[in-house]
């Protein structure tokens, strides 16, 4: 199971108060860099004062990252982790922003006093708790095909199923929170029961404006249901559903590691049907990030970047897995030669 550290000081403190090398904590297994374009991979690790392999990281708080930009003359440096890889052990990511314009830009955050009705918003806390108990036996798997979420844990997909009547009979309220409502929390439900309506295209426009919002939890329950719709575009080309690749695009090159997550996301089945003109415009907006994500140590964080600059240097899916493991490096410098 998956596990985000919210933010660089709760890795600090997951890692040194559980650090005892005998105690079954995880060491780190891999330390991932990007964003880098003039700074080397090796100045950088040089510069951080710890490896793969250390259990505890005493200089991994708050106060790393500006120091190590200051250092470096740079303008940002993020660090972020998850747990665990196939190993059991703890990823950490370093983002670098040379030179100020990997901050994306988001919407205003509203001010409005609009707030979801309590059955919806008690269904949708329901549902997140009954993830998080079917997830300490292991996640459970999820299927899109329908254009939004259907988690195979019963009690999860029980509250789901309600969803499909919210965003039937109350897609207005739904809207309107998601885009006036200054409770974060309840555009973060709003954004993820939105997604449930039956026209998919009528909610595609409301939720990529929700991609951008301030909050992460809204930017990311957006996302997630954008991913869904654009499976299911993929899957049946014939309904006409269109997504914007441009909001994903400018993800791809954040210094936050989590949106660049979200991006891909959403792009990995934006670039599904090989539209010509989708490749060209993630070839030219976030090439250079692409390389670097498809060069991740990890296979569980490269494979997704790696389908999209696969499908960028022409290759078919079945090559694409092909090279995954044996060959990914050959196909890189085909994307790069495209340019």
């Amino acid at each position: 199971m998956w596990k985000r550290f919210q933010s660089p000081v709760l890795l600090f403190l997951f890692l040194s108060i559980l650090h005892a090398q005998n105690d079954g904590i995880p060491p780190i297994g891999t330390i991932e860099i990007y964003g880098n374009r003039t700074l080397s991979d090796t100045e950088v690790r040089d510069a951080l004062g710890f490896a793969e392999g250390d259990y505890a990281l005493p200089q991994l708080d708050m106060t790393l990252g500006p120091r190590l930009a200051r250092e470096m003359g740079v303008a940002e440096i993020l660090l972020d982790g998850t747990c665990c890889d196939n190993d059991g052990n703890v990823l950490v990511f370093v983002g670098i922003d040379e030179t100020g314009e990997s901050r994306l830009t988001w919407r205003p955050a509203p001010a409005g006093d609009a707030r979801l009705p309590a059955d919806i918003y008690d269904t949708f806390l329901a549902f997140n708790t009954a993830v998080r108990a079917a997830s300490m036996g292991g996640a459970p798997t999820e299927d899109l095909s329908a254009g939004h979420s259907r988690v195979s844990d019963p009690t999860a997909q029980a509250e789901q199923e309600k969803f499909l009547v919210f965003a039937s009979g109350r897609l207005d309220i739904l809207k309107r929170v998601l885009a006036e409502s200054a409770d974060r929390n309840h555009r973060a439900a709003a954004a993820y029961v939105i997604g449930y309506a039956e026209n998919k295209q009528d909610v595609v426009e409301d939720l990529v404006d929700a991609s951008l919002d301030p909050d992460p939890s809204v930017r990311t329950n957006a996302t997630r249901a954008l991913t869904a719709i654009a499976a299911l575009a993929a899957a049946r080309p014939e309904l006409g559903i269109a997504i914007p690749a441009g909001p994903f695009i400018g993800m791809l090159n954040s210094v936050v590691y989590a949106e660049r997550g979200n991006g891909v996301r959403v792009l990995q089945y934006l670039s599904a049907g090989r539209d010509p003109d989708i490749l060209a415009e993630i070839r030219n907006g976030a090439l250079p990030s692409l390389v670097e994500m498809s060069r991740w140590s990890y296979s569980g964080h490269n494979w997704s970047p790696y389908r999209i600059l696969g499908r960028i240097a022409g290759l078919s899916e079945d090559e694409i897995a092909a090279t995954r493991m044996e060959g990914r490096e050959a196909v890189i410098e085909r994307a790069l030669s495209l340019e």
